[in-house]
């Protein structure tokens, strides 16, 4: 878990916390950042914890270094952790519960990608609400040159960003594909020069911690209903709703927007 300093217990990720904006970094070079059992376990801790904590807003997940966002599941650990049945199982359910985390979260959260974007970090950072990537960033979905498939919450996690012919082409061909390709098929939302990468994620995240948690997390779980769920709740979306204009911060809105002034939510 985290402590108070911001730092991480646990190795291979790293998490910080810049005022509302909590920064957690997939933290293993030697691999690309690939991800260790343990490291999922990991990450879906400190989400638990984000989830908690009301002054925690946006969650941003990064890659450490230049060369790669995350190289996906740290295939080196596949023989000792997942060959036996059993075994298969736990990882995935570990790893399920880690992705289940980041997608259900009911608060913003951006992928920043330098680098390399590959199988199990492409889709954590298509389970993102919001992804830049640099102008140098290379993703792929390598399964089938690996003999893996790629998994039914994988392909319904792309099938909510991505065209289905391009998709069709990244899980065939399992070919890697550059930042011009992510922006074409609606991959990314933004692609920046290397220059002004990290100012680009400050900025955007600054931009969404100032907005109203309460109309975030409305929209956080009309999209989960809507996109995820076999049967949407409405009832769910809709009681959403109710508590969003029940609040202060919708009254705080309305008020600031009259007296033409910069609005303070407080998420309640």
């Amino acid at each position: 878990m985290t402590t108070d300093s911001g730092e991480t217990a646990t190795p291979g990720l790293r998490v910080s916390r810049h005022g509302p904006v909590v920064e957690m970094v997939i933290d293993n070079p030697a691999r690309r950042n690939a991800m260790s059992l343990d490291m999922w376990r990991a990450l879906a801790s400190e989400l638990e914890a984000a989830a908690d904590r009301t002054a925690d807003r946006v969650v941003v997940l990064r890659g450490a270094g230049e060369t790669a966002f995350c190289a996906g599941n740290d295939v080196s650990e596949y023989r000792e952790k997942r060959s036996t049945a059993e075994q298969i199982r736990v990882y995935n359910d570990i790893m399920a519960e880690a992705t289940e985390r980041l997608r259900s979260l009911e608060k913003p959260t951006i992928a920043a990608i330098n680098g390399a974007c590959i199988g199990g970090g492409l889709h954590l950072a298509l389970l993102c609400d919001l992804r830049l990537c640099t102008d140098t960033a290379t993703f792929a979905i390598p399964s089938a040159r690996l003999g893996l498939p790629y998994r039914l919450e994988g392909v319904r996690t792309m099938l909510a960003v991505l065209p289905p012919p391009c998709l069709r082409e990244m899980l065939l061909t399992g070919a890697k594909f550059d930042s011009t390709f992510a922006m074409r098929w609606g991959l990314v939302n933004r692609c920046v020069p290397g220059g002004v990468f990290d100012a680009a994620v400050t900025d955007l995240a600054a931009e969404i911690a100032a907005a109203a948690p309460l109309s975030h997390r409305c929209t956080k779980i009309a999209l989960e209903q809507l996109l995820f769920a076999e049967t949407p709740d409405l009832e769910a979306i809709r009681a959403a709703e109710t508590t969003c204009y029940e609040s202060d911060d919708y009254r705080e809105g309305i008020a600031s927007f009259r007296e033409k002034r910069t609005p303070d939510f407080q998420g309640f």
